[in-house]
């Protein structure tokens, strides 16, 4: 996950930094410019991040797909690393798993 981030900010100040120096170098308009920029920012973190809508360990990669979802999310086999589940807890717990003696009402 440090990598990923690592790049996604490296991207975008790349691309801060040619928009910078093509508006200034070349005397181009500055909104399409910016929009342009925009644009490949969008693409490139959309690509950057699309393994991670699969249910991989964020720290090592590894299939975390047929680990059960705790509290805190899937503990990866691998690593050990906790990785933030994809789907909500509610739909981790059925309603028959719940028992009504552990609700207290406030």
């Amino acid at each position: 996950m440090r990598k990923l981030r690592l790049r996604v900010y490296a991207v975008l100040a790349a691309v801060a930094l040619a928009g910078f120096a093509i508006v200034s170098w070349t005397a181009a308009p500055v909104i399409p410019v910016v929009f342009g920029a925009v644009a490949v920012v969008a693409v490139c973190v959309n690509t950057m991040t699309s393994k991670l809508r699969t249910e991989v360990c964020w720290a090592c990669g590894e299939s975390v797909r047929d680990v059960p979802i705790g509290t805190y999310g899937r503990i990866c086999p691998g690593c050990g690393a906790v990785t933030e589940p994809n789907t909500r807890l509610a739909d981790a717990i059925k309603p028959s798993e719940i028992d009504p003696s552990d609700i207290h009402h406030a």
